[in-house]
């Protein structure tokens, strides 16, 4: 039964204390109807063995996975799955482990858990009772407790309960879209709308009724300009765990956002505010949140996405095509929006189409041998969607050894967002450049060893451009050549606007010193002196714009002082790698910081405690030289969490040092000594192994 809890209780159960101190190996993955095997296996991997697999063959993830979790207590849990065969796929990389390692399966089908192999324990969630029905309620529809003429709001409330028959999903929906009605007269409506669409039954059939005519309800509810957010989440794969910045960026090029001119409020600003009203009324919800609280990822119940599907295709706002191809032909231009998630058919648009975004995800399990797409394919595509706004390439795999973006993507004049993510995409043409309304370019490839190609002018016409992200893992690898073929630099002059840049190779970029409004900045390979004086000499950190640094070096270069950047008030999150002469002259307002490769020793630990508003610090890989660490004195009088690497053998704590910490992550080879009379109440240790870098 969809809504009734299975996912929430799984969760709850991963999330648990017990569990956590239980289990040091575990893994979460959603499976959902279009599965993809090769990719659940290399997330467990990533997830219990840090380690990045996403290129394997799925013989090697079964063989490494298997031989890894051989002897360790372990919990797995698959959620969602609809098909046997993919369980009968997964398993084999899941060996019976230590004692104690437990596997966890969500699904909607019983069959799923009749496997010989498998000896399992089956549970049904129960139907919420009235009691529990109405404290979850409660929870969302009044979050600030009781308020004047509560007693009448409560009678209606439970009345409507009495129609959402238990069902946790459907309960917290209607409590979700109370939560924004203040009036009674506005609870009458909606209990008056509940009340003729849902009648009492306890067929299984009506109970999924129920479920949906609450979901369609709360869609009805919603402000107009907000049902356009909501049902752009259904071009998304299923279960998909959704970047909210990529989302953000998305819902902007489209064009959903408009701000009045000299309010001071930025149109990511009010992206956020759309989200954030989108997960109070329970239309979707929060995946994963960074340290400070803001939600990084975000997600849709599947029942809610059936529910973004079908509105969308009634309104000619969206459709969505995986495997199945029938009747597209006579549907394809009814649509504005296009999500097209390929397996083995991979048929792109061939007709003309007025669509504004077009995602492409080739979905390829690793059952087809067949997982190729043509570029005259992507070509012709192009061309019979001039007016995309929002183009998404995804998973796509070249055919025919072809490397190269076909040069009709400089015919798309008015897009704004383009994303080419974990494709075999490697050369960026030139005719790209024509691509002047560009405000987002995310590009990333599918191998480290990738050499990428990019003409040196491409982004000269770019004035608009806000975030230009580049393949992050091994970015000194970026190949670039001018038109004439001669190899040079790639010119940044022209992006006045740029706000993000990410992932760029000092060696392969120039150009630094013309971006007055970079807010984020990371910059690798920095190889001599003279390249790290260019990185200072940025008008955004002269001008105190940055809020987040990431600078990483090459071991022939020592970093003398940070003064550069002491002025930084702004600047919260820095990550350095790489060998500094001392650490001082830090900006004063940090409150997250990353030290890689750095050979620090004693004598910078008072500069780091002397941080006031530092909460987050992780120091490993080689980022402290010594063999022992003393805090002690009034040092981190906010740090919250601490991660020390593998190369320090004690750490010596006295009081009233760090007295807000919580968390010490340590290698198990490292030990602990106290002052005399120290004591940190709200301390816990936890060990843990580093992967390789």
């Amino acid at each position: 039964m969809g809504g009734s809890g299975k996912t929430t209780l799984a969760r709850k159960i991963f999330n648990h204390k017990t569990i956590e101190k239980h289990f040091k190996w575990k893994a979460w993955v959603s499976v959902s109807q279009e599965w993809n095997a090769q990719y659940i296996l290399s997330e467990i991997s990533r997830q219990v063995n840090k380690q990045d697999a996403e290129s394997w063959r799925i013989e090697k993830l079964i063989e490494e996975l298997h031989c890894f979790l051989q002897d360790k207590a372990y919990l797995i849990v698959l959620d969602d799955i609809w098909q046997k065969e993919a369980l009968a796929k997964i398993l084999p990389a899941l060996p019976l482990g230590k004692t104690g390692s437990k596997i966890i399966v969500t699904s909607r089908n019983d069959d799923i858990v009749h496997l010989t192999d498998l000896r399992c324990t089956i549970y049904n969630p129960p139907k919420l009772t009235v009691q529990q029905s109405w404290e979850l309620f409660s929870k969302v529809a009044f979050p600030n407790g009781n308020f004047p003429n509560f007693d009448d709001f409560e009678v209606l409330a439970k009345q409507m309960l009495e129609r959402c028959d238990g069902l946790p999903l459907a309960i917290v929906s209607l409590g979700g879209l109370l939560s924004r009605k203040g009036s009674l007269n506005e609870w009458e409506n909606v209990k008056a709308a509940v009340s003729s669409n849902i009648m009492a039954s306890s067929s299984a059939s009506h109970q999924y009724k129920i479920v949906r005519d609450i979901l369609e309800l709360s869609y009805r509810e919603l402000p107009y300009q907000l049902k356009s957010y909501f049902l752009y989440l259904g071009l998304f794969p299923e279960d998909m765990e959704i970047s909210v910045s990529m989302l953000k960026r998305m819902w902007i090029a489209e064009g959903f956002i408009t701000r009045d001119i000299g309010s001071g409020v930025t149109l990511e600003d009010m992206a956020s505010q759309h989200m954030e009203e989108l997960i109070q009324r329970y239309m979707i919800q929060v995946g994963r949140r960074n340290r400070r609280g803001v939600v990084k990822t975000c997600r849709i119940h599947d029942l809610m996405r059936d529910l973004c599907i079908t509105k969308g295709k009634e309104q000619g706002f969206l459709e969505v095509f995986s495997t199945d191809a029938t009747s597209r032909q006579s549907t394809l231009t009814k649509s504005r929006r296009l999500a097209i998630h390929l397996r083995v058919d991979h048929t792109l648009p061939t007709q003309d189409l007025h669509v504004r975004s077009l995602l492409v995800n080739h979905d390829s399990s690793s059952d087809f041998a067949q997982k190729t797409m043509m570029v005259k394919e992507l070509a012709a595509a192009f061309k019979k969607c001039k007016f995309l706004r929002v183009l998404q390439l995804c998973n796509i795999q070249l055919a025919n050894d072809e490397k190269a973006l076909p040069e009709e993507i400089g015919q798309l004049i008015f897009l704004r967002y383009l994303e080419i993510r974990n494709s075999s995409i490697y050369e960026i043409p030139q005719s790209i450049s024509n691509l002047c309304m560009l405000l987002t370019f995310d590009y990333g490839v599918d191998r480290d060893d990738a050499q990428i190609r990019i003409p040196s002018d491409v982004f000269n016409k770019m004035e608009r451009l806000v975030y230009l992200r580049f393949p992050y893992r091994n970015p000194i690898r970026v190949l670039t050549t001018s038109a004439s073929g001669a190899t040079s630099k790639i010119e940044l002059n022209g992006l006045k606007s740029l706000q993000t840049l990410w992932g760029i190779s000092s060696k392969s970029f120039r150009g630094l010193e013309h971006l007055s409004c970079l807010k984020e900045l990371k910059i690798v390979h920095v190889a001599s002196m003279e390249e790290m004086d260019a990185v200072w000499q940025c008008p955004s950190i002269k001008m105190d714009r940055l809020c987040k640094l990431n600078l990483q070096w090459e071991d022939n270069v020592e970093a003398q002082s940070l003064e550069p950047i002491s002025h930084c008030r702004h600047l919260t999150l820095l990550t350095l790698r790489g060998r500094l002469c001392m650490l001082s002259n830090l900006p004063y307002n940090l409150s997250e910081l990353r030290l890689y490769q750095s050979r620090l020793r004693q004598d910078s630990i008072p500069a780091l405690g002397n941080l006031h508003h530092l909460r987050w610090l992780t120091m490993c890989y080689g980022a402290y030289a010594d063999a022992k660490m003393i805090i002690r004195g009034d040092a981190f009088p906010q740090l919250v969490t601490l991660l020390l690497g593998d190369l320090i053998e004690e750490i010596l704590l006295g009081s009233p040092a760090m007295p807000q910490i919580q968390w010490l992550f340590l290698h198990p080879s490292q030990w602990i000594t106290y002052e005399p009379n120290s004591s940190f109440p709200e301390m816990k240790v936890v060990l843990v192994y580093l992967p390789e870098m």
